[in-house]
């Protein structure tokens, strides 16, 4: 059965480890490289480390015409299983794909070969469809009044059970993404590319269920899968679909910097928080240094809070809401983490900062202690409240020449 991996647990020798993932690697990529290159014509390997920005202990795949860099890890616990997370990048998207694909089988031939139907169907189908505008449909939302044109397309509904009459009968085998359409586009924005990955599966008396928006997992669309498959009447099956969605040019707001370049002036800022540097200091030094009004409010506001979700993870809840004010607005802006085209290159350098810089528990704290959420939870434990039951919005002001991207 395929599904959403698992974190690999760690072995007692990490090198060893890392040898056996490093065989597996040199006994698959291969073959993947040349599966891509049959599918894609001007496919080309390129050395680790030769790419700018890309990983450099991999070989990348790169399709110039498509302006496509594809890099892969494999996983292998026994000879029967084999799971490929696959890498997409494209120089126009806001953010990475990446794809968890899993096949099982008694030969190399089959476990190859199982890939191979799923990077094709539930990969290769999609993006290339969306990247070439054909079979696919348009989807619209609006945010501040603005509309936000998405081209979506979607794979095919991927299902497997052994008991393959009962499965037709009783479990729909349409569109995932046609059924679930209108809870999620409510979650898109103002991001170039969104990949969405549907899942359902129930097995013995275990349901999962997700839903992830650019690989984040999203509890409240996923409880809502979790809810109909509970009305299956049917175990031991599995369902996956895939849709990339991508934003019309016209409808989508220009990024001016790049991941890594935001990713830097975020690490930045969390060392002026870490020093004692309030939220108007970093605004003010950000917005000098990038010249970028909306890149230095989103980071002196963002940062402090996300760090603070990260850290008492109760107060994590799944229907938080970014609420932005600004005096000229009709009505306040009430956003998701999915919808804000920064948000995840904030989360990428806090967990480089915690990797790298090590911060204390003081130094957490009062990195957090500049965001609105830890000021209110702190008054709430006061009058009696525990951090689980809590529930928590980001509320602040932006400038009138504030930018939503």
């Amino acid at each position: 059965m395929f599904g959403f991996g698992k974190k690999q647990t760690a072995s007692n020798s990490v090198g060893a480890e890392s040898e056996a993932l490093d065989i597996v690697y040199q006994k698959y990529w291969p073959w993947l490289c040349q599966f891509l290159s049959e599918q894609l014509s001007d496919a080309v390997v390129r050395p680790a480390g030769e790419l700018a920005g890309m990983p450099t202990d991999k070989e990348i795949l790169e399709v110039p015409k498509a302006g496509l860099y594809f890099w892969a890890d494999f996983y292998q616990k026994n000879s029967q299983l084999l799971q490929l997370i696959m890498h997409c990048r494209q120089n126009d998207f806001t953010d990475d794909l990446s794809e968890i694909l899993v096949a099982t089988g008694d030969s190399l031939e089959e476990l190859t070969q199982g890939l191979a139907e799923q990077v094709d169907g539930m990969v290769l189908k999609p993006l290339l469809n969306a990247l070439q505008n054909q079979d696919g449909k348009w989807e619209s939302l609006y945010l501040q009044g603005n509309e936000h044109r998405f081209y979506a397309c979607e794979s095919d509904v991927l299902g497997r059970c052994k008991a393959q009459e009962a499965f037709v009968k009783h479990v729909p085998q349409g569109s995932l993404w046609q059924r679930f359409k209108s809870e999620i586009i409510p979650y898109l924005g103002c991001k170039k590319n969104y990949w969405l990955k549907l899942y359902q599966s129930s097995f013995g008396d275990e349901l999962n269920c997700e839903l992830r928006i650019n690989d984040r997992l999203i509890p409240e669309l996923s409880e809502i899968l979790t809810d109909e498959a509970r009305r299956f009447e049917l175990t031991d099956w599995d369902l996956k679909q895939t849709v990339i969605l991508l934003q019309n040019p016209e409808t989508s707001p220009v990024y001016p910097f790049s991941a890594q370049e935001v990713r830097q002036y975020a690490l930045q800022a969390l060392r002026m928080f870490a020093s004692g540097q309030d939220s108007e200091a970093v605004y003010q030094k950000l917005w000098q240094q990038s010249n970028d009004v909306s890149l230095a409010c989103d980071l002196a506001h963002y940062l402090p809070e996300i760090c603070c979700f990260k850290c008492v993870r109760e107060a994590d809840t799944p229907d938080k809401t970014f609420i932005l004010r600004c005096n000229d607005w009709d009505d306040d802006i009430q956003l998701r983490e999915t919808q804000i085209g920064c948000y995840d290159w904030c989360e990428q350098a806090i967990n480089e900062f915690f990797a790298v810089d090590k911060p204390s528990r003081d130094t957490l704290i009062k990195i957090i202690g500049y965001g609105a959420t830890a000021k209110a939870m702190s008054a709430a434990l006061q009058n009696g409240s525990q951090t689980k039951n809590m529930r928590f919005s980001m509320v602040f002001w932006v400038p009138e020449d504030y930018i939503l991207r």
